[in-house]
């Protein structure tokens, strides 16, 4: 997406938890995948309501960074926005050779 600021590598080592490194070549398109309600873009990578800041439909297109997970979550950008979803939850696109449904 033309004009979407990415965390450089400075900014993205302040991000708590998760593995990785940042660069531009590293975020992948993927789509929300629930089979009812929402798929929520977390602060921190785990599920508590409280860390909730976007809900995301599915069919909705989002960008990853596969490279940089935490247990099931995977550090995400939607809408202006940074933080982690869960990868259950994700479909079209690949990582490590390992492809989420």
């Amino acid at each position: 997406m033309a004009g979407m600021d990415k965390l450089n590598d400075l900014d993205l080592g302040k991000v708590t938890g998760g593995v990785g490194e940042s660069g531009d070549e590293k975020w992948k398109w993927a789509l929300a995948n629930v089979d009812r309600g929402y798929l929520a873009l977390r602060s921190d990578p785990s599920y508590d309501y409280k860390n909730e800041k976007v809900k995301i439909v599915s069919g909705t297109a989002l960008q990853i960074n596969p490279d940089k997970t935490d247990g099931e979550y995977v550090y995400a950008y939607f809408n202006g926005e940074y933080g982690w979803v869960n990868t259950k939850y994700l479909s079209g696109f690949e990582s490590h050779g390992i492809a989420f449904r």
